[in-house]
């Protein structure tokens, strides 16, 4: 068996080759649609190399975490080595998920912010400083707002470059078809995620199936296979049901409803700024 302690082993688990092979007929085909979608994915996977050695280096804790809140620790050793290695990809692509789900959110509030504060400076110069005896010099003040709107341009450009938004989306599918797969592995199911995955989703994103299917074609030639009793398999039934079925349960009943609120928030919110403008235009009648 294998452990989350033991860095140089995930990384091992989360490689893949530049020139990834679609092995599957119906995977195969996907590269059709788009011919200039294997360079994009062989950039997609160098990318994600890096992002797998910067989180085993510096995401260790977050790492655990994500583990953690799949299956207790408990349950950490009682598993089969190629779960064990599921498990470590899963891990892995939560957290670099969730760091660039933070980002991603980062980068929009500084925009909305920015677009505030360019307004506001904007309806400062034209309704009051214009009204004021002020200076030549404290109009300069004008300047600031292409100055925020070039910021929020440089702000745009870095998380577009830096595939930000992209990288969430992509790490949070690939960290979805582990943890099916991870799970399908506990119940001795022979079915492969990456044949019932994404499949009407083409072009660059076919990395990830590949990716699932590559992995586990790999862990079949390197890990052997562990015959279990009737009463370890047992357990990894009642495993899967705590942790998956119940723990999917648990969250839908719980998020449904706080989501519904936020949904009525938003709605309020939104007729109120809705009727606030309509308002405003009638009153300039």
């Amino acid at each position: 068996m294998t452990s989350m302690q033991d860095p140089s082993q995930r990384v091992k688990f989360c490689r893949l080759p530049l020139e990834l092979p679609c092995n599957s007929e119906q995977l195969g085909k996907a590269e059709l649609a788009d011919p200039d979608a294997k360079e994009r994915i062989s950039k997609l996977i160098r990318e994600f190399e890096i992002d797998v050695a910067y989180a085993d280096q510096c995401l260790n804790g977050s790492i655990r975490k994500s583990v953690s809140h799949l299956i207790p620790e408990t349950d950490h050793t009682t598993l089969p080595s190629r779960a064990q290695a599921i498990l470590d990809r899963y891990a892995v692509a939560d957290t670099l998920a969730l760091r660039y789900r933070k980002r991603t959110t980062s980068i929009f509030i500084g925009l909305l912010a920015i677009a505030f504060f360019a307004m506001m400076i904007l309806e400062f110069f034209a309704h009051i400083l214009l009204e004021l005896p002020v200076g030549a010099k404290s109009r300069l003040i004008l300047w600031l707002y292409p100055t925020l709107w070039l910021a929020a341009l440089g702000l745009w450009y870095l998380a577009h470059s830096r595939l930000y938004q992209k990288k969430y989306h992509d790490y949070r599918a690939l960290a979805e078809g582990l943890r099916v797969q991870f799970f399908w592995n506990l119940l001795g199911l022979n079915d492969r995620v990456e044949e019932n995955y994404l499949r009407k989703q083409q072009g660059e994103l076919e990395w990830i199936r590949c990716a699932i299917a590559w992995w586990h074609d790999h862990d079949e030639k390197t890990i052997p296979a562990v015959e279990l009793s009737a009463e370890q398999r047992t357990a990894q039934k009642e495993l899967v049901c705590r942790c998956w079925v119940q723990g999917q349960l648990d969250y839908f009943t719980k998020a449904a409803p706080r989501e519904d609120r936020r949904g009525r928030r938003c709605k309020r919110w939104g007729a109120v700024f809705v009727l606030d403008k309509l308002r405003t235009r009638l009153d300039l009648r």
